[in-house]
């Protein structure tokens, strides 16, 4: 299993991510919802699709493409440039898409 490389604090935006060390693919099939396992020691993670807008993520659960969900629980939508999140105490990410992008993880201390 590839080394977990550490997040410095100073990386003010996702343009400046070190090289990761510890990186996971899936390809999704269209409304099919797919699990990443986050490592041990993982805190960070970068995810990103090859979707443009219909890619969603929720953490310790099951994604779902939204319809109207207003209480709170619905996945957060992510893109080709990704989004960052900070996951110290999450188990697993879920990743859902109305296309058929391919989801990559990128996961750092």
């Amino acid at each position: 299993m590839a080394a977990i490389k550490p997040l410095s604090h100073s990386y003010h935006n996702e343009d400046e991510l070190p090289v990761p060390g510890y990186v996971n693919s899936k390809q999704l099939a269209a409304g099919v919802a797919e699990s990443f396992t986050v490592p041990a020691g993982a805190k960070h993670v970068h995810i990103h699709s090859t979707a443009a807008a219909s890619t969603f993520v929720k953490f310790d659960g099951t994604a779902t493409v939204p319809g109207d969900i207003t209480d709170g629980t619905a996945p957060h939508p992510v893109g080709i440039e990704g989004h960052g999140y900070y996951i110290e105490g999450v188990a697993t990410i879920s990743v859902i898409s109305s296309a058929t992008p391919i989801v990559v993880a990128e996961f750092f201390k």
